[in-house]
């Protein structure tokens, strides 16, 4: 009716005025944070690894969690409860339950019950395996004099004592690591697994003007045989006026078009890294390469089915998997050097490779709990006694949250699931890993190995060029001949053995 149309254009405006001011909320929020402590959010991780007073640790941490939340001009409560209401609003006129049930129809999970189920089997063996880890730190913490006897472990003590146990188990300091990670350098490594696999080569174009003289750079992608991939840039380093994380943008799909030309992209990676990159970084800097190459790589007829328009819950694939080749000891040769052209000691990555599955059970909790929260904050279908503050805290002791970890986003500044499309749609990240490591293990049982060019071509073919073009599903199963398998994704997390 067009009643229902008009209304549906009204709270269509609304979502995307309000989230835009949630948005803008949260960079104002953070850009607070780092006035008062002297370093952005982007820095918090490393922070809170290498500040030795737990004081001082607890105060970054209660700034970082309640951005958004201070009862000031860029709280986003009401805001949030605002945007909640007006999609459950927009889900009912649609003819769906909630908004969770609306945004999953179009999903390969397709429905809240199918995402439930396949989050809370990760939350009951990540929630296990980091009780394993508390026990490990609180012996760190029992030995740490400037500690008073009897304390126990709490979230702002983690990301500390966590690197005691890194140290302990893999003598890995990330200082002895960031100089042969130079930016430069990171991003060569990028070009070159893209070479080695796909036949990428890259040309740095200087004289094309940019939005950010000295931090943009640009890139021509093209295939041996001279024909044009792409273009390509990146901004790489933080700026006040730029919002926190790292993602991909299309500023131009691949299309063809009405006189049979194919148009072709021009892509951007967006990230708030530091000039020598931590382990974290590099993983950053090749997963959103993936998402560029997914862009990049396409061969389709429209736009709205090339690159990145995928079903969301297989968007994250293409980035993810691409991480897994950043730190292959044949890729580390070429790209990996310090200053003085010195390739990272083989002992060094031993021990990232190692350190990989260390740390999983808190990372893969913060990661699900993040999930579940999203999605049940979409399945809500009663706003009328909502207190966002309560509802994350009942929720916490529903999936067994581990006291020492908390969230990784709180709902008021969770930008993903407001801002970024994300929403009822977080535990994409986790589906997509279950198919990109399932996936990744047809390249590890290779007799060519992880850079079989034909086995590339073969990815390449099936998924990187079809965009969403055909079902997932259908994709999948051509290229694996089966269904998706989790074990390489539990072992992969070290979940399971």
């Amino acid at each position: 009716p067009e009643e229902q149309q008009a209304r549906l254009r009204e709270i269509n405006t609304a979502i995307s005025t309000k989230c835009q001011t949630i948005g803008n909320n949260i960079l104002a929020e953070s850009n607070a944070f780092k006035e008062k402590f002297g370093f952005s959010v982007s820095d918090y991780p490393e922070k809170m690894t290498t500040t030795a007073d737990r004081e001082l640790r607890k105060q970054y941490l209660e700034a970082y969690t309640m951005r958004g939340h201070n009862g000031n001009e860029n709280d986003n409560r009401a805001l949030a409860e605002e945007v909640l209401k007006l999609r459950l609003e927009k889900a009912q006129i649609l003819g769906y339950k909630n908004s969770a049930a609306y945004v999953l129809s179009d999903r390969m999970a397709n429905n809240p019950a199918t995402v439930n189920a396949f989050l809370s089997g990760i939350m009951k063996a990540s929630t296990a395996k980091a009780r394993e880890e508390v026990a490990e730190m609180q012996k760190f913490m029992d030995a740490d004099p400037s500690v008073p006897a009897g304390s126990k472990i709490e979230p702002w003590d983690w990301w500390y004592y966590t690197e005691k146990v890194r140290m302990a188990k893999y003598a890995l300091d990330d200082e002895a690591i960031k100089p042969y990670f130079q930016m430069d350098s990171v991003r060569n490594g990028v070009f070159l697994a893209a070479k080695m696999l796909y036949g990428v080569n890259a040309e740095q174009l200087t004289d094309v003007p940019t939005y950010s003289p000295g931090n943009v750079q640009t890139w021509k992608l093209t295939y041996d045989d001279g024909s044009l991939i792409g273009i390509f840039t990146t901004d790489y380093l933080p700026r006040s006026s730029k919002r926190g994380g790292a993602w991909m943008n299309n500023v131009r799909n691949q299309y063809i078009d009405a006189d049979g030309n194919d148009v072709r992209p021009i892509i951007v990676n967006v990230g708030n890294l530091a000039e020598y990159m931590n382990v974290s970084q590099v993983e950053t800097t090749f997963h959103e390469f993936g998402h560029a190459l997914h862009g990049l790589l396409s061969k389709c007829t429209y736009q709205s089915v090339s690159g990145t328009n995928v079903k969301r819950d297989f968007v994250e694939t293409f980035s993810q998997i691409n991480e897994y080749w950043a730190f292959q000891p044949e890729l580390l040769a070429l790209y990996a050097k310090n200053s003085e052209g010195e390739v990272i000691p083989r002992e060094l990555v031993d021990k990232i490779n190692a350190s990989l599955k260390f740390n999983m059970g808190f990372v893969t909790t913060e990661l699900c709990a993040a999930a579940i929260l999203d999605m049940k904050l979409h399945e809500i279908e009663d706003f009328s006694n909502f207190d966002v503050d309560e509802f994350e805290k009942q929720l916490a002791q529903d999936i067994g949250l581990n006291p020492e970890i908390g969230y990784r986003y709180r709902t008021t500044y969770f930008n993903h699931i407001f801002s970024s499309g994300y929403n009822a749609g977080y535990y994409g990240y986790l589906w997509s890993e279950v198919l990109d490591r399932d996936l990744f293990s047809f390249f590890e049982a290779s007799p060519a190995g992880v850079f079989d060019r034909e086995l590339a071509t073969k990815f390449k073919e099936t998924f990187l060029e079809k965009g969403g073009s055909e079902e997932p599903m259908v994709l999948y199963k051509q290229f694996a001949g089966r269904e998706p398998d989790n074990s390489a994704f539990l072992r992969g997390r070290g979940l399971t053995d």
